[in-house]
C-alpha cells in the first residue's frame, strides 16, 4: 500500500496550468487501507477511521485527512496532452482532501519556507527533493503501522483531479465555473488561500484547480502521454 503527495502553484487564469508562479505544495495519499488490529502506533502519529475517510494525528493538534479514491478508469489526456488514452487504476488508495498545509509541513519537518505565510495556508516554496524528505520523514514516523506516504503517479493525480468525470474539469466542461472551486491570479490578489475555501469535487478533493501547482512521482517525458502505461 502507497500513499502519495501532490504539490501546486497559483494559476495564471482559468486554464489548468503548469506554472510555477508560486512554487510547489502538495496532498498526502495513502494505500488501499490500514490494517485492524495491527502494531499500535504512538498517540503522536496515529491513524483513526476506515472506509471512505481516515485521518493522520501528526502531533500537537494537527491532523491529516484523507479520502478513498476508488478503483475504475477514465480517458487521461486533453488538447494539451495527446495522445488521450484509456487508463485504468487497478488498485484503490487514499488522497489528502487539501493541500499540504504549512501548520501540517511545521510539524513534520519543524520548518516552514512559505513566502505567503498561514498556518491553514498551502507550503509552497519547496521543490521535488524537499517533497521526498518529507515523504521520508512521514514514513519514518509511521513506520510502526501498515501504509507507506508517496508521491501520486500522475495518472492517480489526473484521475483523482477529474472526480470520476469525463468532463474538462471536476464539475464540467465550461471553464467560468472554476470560479467556484480554485484560486487562480484574478480572484486570489496573486497569493496563496487557506486549503478548502471552495468546492470539493466529487470525491471530495478540495483546490484540484488552483491554489498551487503539484508534483506527481513520474520522471519528465515529452512522449509520456504516448509511452504511458495503461494500468
Amino acid at each position: 500500500m502507497r500513499a502519495h503527495l501532490r504539490v501546486r502553484t497559483l494559476l495564471r487564469d482559468y486554464e489548468m496550468l503548469n506554472l510555477l508562479i508560486l512554487s510547489v505544495v502538495f496532498f498526502a495519499a495513502v494505500g488501499t487501507a490500514f490494517s485492524e488490529g495491527g502494531p499500535q502506533v504512538p498517540k503522536a502519529f496515529a491513524v483513526t477511521g476506515s472506509g471512505k475517510e481516515l485521518t493522520v494525528r501528526l502531533g500537537s493538534g494537527v491532523k491529516l485527512e484523507l479520502a478513498l479514491i476508488p478503483t475504475g478508469e477514465f480517458m487521461m489526456g486533453d488538447k494539451d496532452n495527446k495522445p488521450v488514452h484509456k487508463v485504468r487504476i487497478t488498485r484503490p488508495f487514499y488522497l489528502g482532501k487539501y493541500e499540504v498545509t504549512q501548520a501540517q509541513w511545521e510539524t513534520v519537518m519543524g520548518n516552514n519556507p512559505s513566502r505567503f505565510k498561514g498556518a491553514k495556508n498551502p507550503v509552497e516554496q519547496v521543490n521535488w527533493e524537499d517533497c521526498r524528505k518529507f515523504i521520508e520523514t512521514l514514513n519514518a514516523k509511521a513506520a510502526q503501522q501498515v501504509g507507506k506516504f508517496a508521491l501520486p503517479t500522475e495518472a492517480q493525480w489526473e484521475y483523482a483531479s477529474r472526480g470520476g468525470r469525463e468532463t474538462r474539469y471536476c464539475f464540467g466542461d465550461e471553464k467560468a465555473g472554476l470560479v467556484e472551486y480554485g484560486w487562480f491570479t484574478d480572484n486570489s490578489g496573486s497569493r496563496s488561500q487557506p486549503v478548502g475555501g471552495k468546492k470539493p469535487n466529487d470525491w471530495r478533493l478540495y483546490d484540484m484547480h488552483g491554489n498551487v501547482s503539484e508534483w506527481c512521482r513520474d520522471w519528465f517525458d515529452g512522449d509520456y502521454y504516448a509511452n504511458s502505461p495503461s494500468e
